[in-house]
């Protein structure tokens, strides 16, 4: 025995007098001071959890077969045994005992002794002066480049990262660790590119209670073109083309508090998670996409909605569209009726088809341009979305014979096309230009308010 636990139980008593008193006593030089020396602590415990899982893994090796410890304790793996005396997590365990390998020795075979793949990691995971997370990103990001390099070369690479993880953070490291790799393998990248495109895939999954999954992957060029296109349109400080800051903010400049104008309508706050936005605007792209390929046979993809005529009357209750599970509300019925890309099934009580709506009632590329102009983008008051992210949406309904023309037709976001059927918002054209009417639970007074931002209806003198 040299003392090794009765050390640890010493340590774990001492450590359970500090956590039982409360961080909020202490000043905050103390707190800080706290974080630090909670993470060192952590560091050194980390470090022994891995070297206590290798040297089981060690003493319980296939060649020793039943005098091998995990089964000595009634269990064929060492990470069942592990499992139970820790209790942690079953990726966990062969989490510790992957980067153990990589940081002790191995034996052959033979039964003679091979050296640790990093050594230096290995000591300064014991040391405490590197965590397990910046230990395994050094050892799994070399090991691409172990076998093409010389073992010195690999060396020094292990030694200044080990040097750069005890000064700077984890990501950073992994910039670094990456930098080393390609400059020890340089004739690895190419492969390592072609085997990340290859793992390339998008699916949807089943559709359960009206929600399907869908997931995917991608790396290289496509991973920073959907990144840097995500960041365009979330980016707080994107506006929209033809639009200046006071059209954005919902000033025109004229008008007071009891006029028809828009200029003092508050902006509505765009509540929507960062994955919300995300996926309205993937799907808004998508749709762009689509509607542009004009030179595509078939139907384009058009999308059949049935609904029941007395629930399109009354603005209750649902429909149904091809290959969903789960109905659609009549407001989002409505709104998608705008986009170009649905057709209306309108059926009796008995379930009698009663009217096909037609398919060709898009605005064109021509009117669209004209739109943006005119509009500058989401005619909602505050919305930033620029034109090429908006959908023509139709003052006067199209399925009541509104007409399919420039003074007919405004720029709504996706977001906000839902939430003008949803929340019961009325827009309409005067004089060629759209104005909005919020319901009376949000505006008692009803008032019409300019909407858009075009700068040319800006009065210069303001």
């Amino acid at each position: 025995m040299d003392g090794t636990t009765e050390v640890l139980e010493a340590a774990r008593t001492s450590l359970a007098s500090v956590a039982a008193r409360p961080l909020s006593l202490l000043s905050d030089a103390e707190l800080v001071d706290t974080a630090r020396l909670v993470e060192d602590a952590g560091r050194l415990i980390d470090g022994l959890r891995v070297g206590a899982a290798a040297e089981i893994d060690h003493r319980s090796r296939y060649e020793l077969g039943a005098e091998g410890l995990a089964k000595r304790f009634g269990h064929l793996r060492t990470a069942h045994l592990l499992e139970q005396v820790t209790r942690a997590s079953g990726k966990e365990v062969n989490a510790r005992l992957r980067l153990g390998g990589q940081l002790t020795p191995q034996y052959a075979l033979d039964g003679s002794e091979l050296p640790a793949a990093f050594p230096i990691v290995g000591a300064a995971l014991t040391a405490g002066a590197i965590g397990v997370e910046a230990a395994d990103l050094i050892c799994r990001i070399l090991t691409q480049a172990a076998d093409r390099c010389p073992p010195d070369h690999l060396a020094k690479a292990e030694a200044a990262l080990v040097q750069n993880a005890g000064e700077y953070s984890v990501d950073l490291v992994a910039v670094q660790a990456r930098l080393w790799r390609d400059a020890l393998d340089p004739d690895g990248v190419p492969p390592r590119d072609a085997e990340i495109r290859a793992k390339r895939g998008f699916r949807i999954g089943r559709e359960i209670d009206g929600i399907a999954r869908f997931s995917g992957a991608c790396g290289g060029i496509e991973l920073a073109e959907l990144r840097a296109i995500l960041a365009r349109y979330t980016n707080p400080r994107t506006l929209p083309a033809f639009l200046d800051e006071r059209a954005a903010s919902g000033c025109d400049g004229e008008g007071d508090g009891g006029s028809d104008d828009a200029g003092t309508a508050e902006p509505l706050a765009d509540d929507r998670t960062r994955d919300q936005c995300n996926f309205d605007i993937l799907l808004g792209l998508l749709r762009a996409g689509a509607t542009a390929d004009q030179q595509r046979p078939g139907p384009g993809g058009t999308v059949v909605i049935t609904v029941k005529a007395e629930d399109l009357h009354s603005g209750i209750g649902t429909g149904w569209l091809d290959d969903v599970l789960e109905p659609a509300s009549i407001p989002t019925v409505t709104a998608e009726l705008c986009t170009g890309s649905t057709r209306l099934l309108v059926e009796g009580s008995d379930g009698e088809a009663l009217w096909l709506g037609r398919s060709k009632r898009k605005f064109t590329p021509a009117q669209k341009t004209a739109l943006a102009a005119r509009d500058g983008g989401c005619i909602w008051w505050g919305c930033p979305a620029p034109p090429s992210w908006t959908e023509a949406h139709h003052a006067l309904e199209h399925d009541r014979d509104g007409p399919t023309d420039i003074d007919n037709g405004c720029l709504l976001c996706r977001a906000h096309h839902v939430l003008l059927h949803q929340l019961g918002f009325e827009v309409k054209m005067v004089d060629g230009l759209p104005y909005l009417r919020a319901p009376a639970e949000i505006d008692p007074q009803r008032r019409w308010r300019r909407a858009g931002g075009n700068r040319n209806q800006i009065n210069p003198a303001a």
